[in-house]
């Protein structure tokens, strides 16, 4: 079966797609890694700028021998592919960036600033962390939202609960730092000659139509969706719509 690689957004973790593997893993073999920061992947003290996640998906794709794979990333993780595909083009046989673009709408970087920020640093129970997930966001059915609140955190020794991803990215205080400005990211999407489907979500505030559309003028060999009743975080809010648009696209 080919590799299908699925690289996950900020703040998020392998178990993102979870449900995705499970409807593709007959046609495909799907590897979610956990990023640098995330997950249960080691918290990095060499920093979190985009060229170190890169490089962290260049030495995992080659320790793993993988060659000709379909390469997915969603919000940061789309960034990264981006990069990757960029730089990499003899190894990667189709590409789906998630909801992101070189240009951000900035009114969802506060948002997602603003709920990075929220909520106690330690919960009661993961009932909690779920409660607080949902009053964040109406959208998601409750069994997509409880999976995601189980593996967003880890039992400390005293049986509370914390966030897994470095608690230095939560820092309200922390910079949004570009390893890139966007004209850099609209060049790389312009070196990138395989197959890319470009998914939005019809009511993202990251990406915006025009961003996407523009992104498909400049990919050599691109084209874009939208997923119905989704937001940002597309398999999250609506998993067949998501699953339909990369079945049809993978042609599976």
């Amino acid at each position: 079966a080919q590799t299908f690689f699925m690289i996950h957004g900020f703040s998020s973790n392998a178990h993102a797609f979870d449900q995705t593997a499970d409807a593709l893993c007959d046609r495909f073999h799907v590897i979610a890694p956990d990023q640098r920061g995330h997950g249960d992947t080691d918290w990095a003290s060499d920093g979190y700028d985009r060229h170190k996640y890169v490089e962290d998906l260049t030495r995992f794709v080659e320790g793993l021998g993988a060659k000709r794979f379909v390469l997915l990333g969603h919000s940061m993780g789309g960034m990264n592919v981006i990069e990757y595909a960029a730089r990499h083009p003899q190894e990667v046989e189709r590409l789906i960036i998630l909801d992101i673009g070189p240009e951000i709408v900035k009114a969802g970087i506060s948002r997602i600033r603003k709920q990075s920020g929220q909520g106690p640093e330690e919960f009661e129970s993961v009932e909690e962390v779920f409660k607080l997930m949902r009053s964040q966001d109406p959208t998601p059915p409750d069994e997509e939202l409880r999976h995601r609140a189980q593996y967003a955190v880890k039992q400390l020794a005293n049986g509370k609960w914390v966030w897994k991803y470095d608690k230095v990215l939560r820092s309200p205080q922390r910079p949004i730092r570009r390893a890139a400005p966007p004209t850099v990211l609209w060049d790389m999407l312009g070196q990138i000659p395989c197959p890319t489907l470009v998914i939005r979500g019809e009511t993202s505030d990251i990406l915006s139509r025009e961003t996407a559309q523009r992104m498909v003028e400049v990919l050599p060999n691109g084209k874009w969706v939208e997923v119905p009743g989704a937001g940002h975080r597309v398999p999250l809010d609506n998993l067949p719509g998501f699953l339909a648009v990369l079945r049809d696209y993978l042609g599976v």
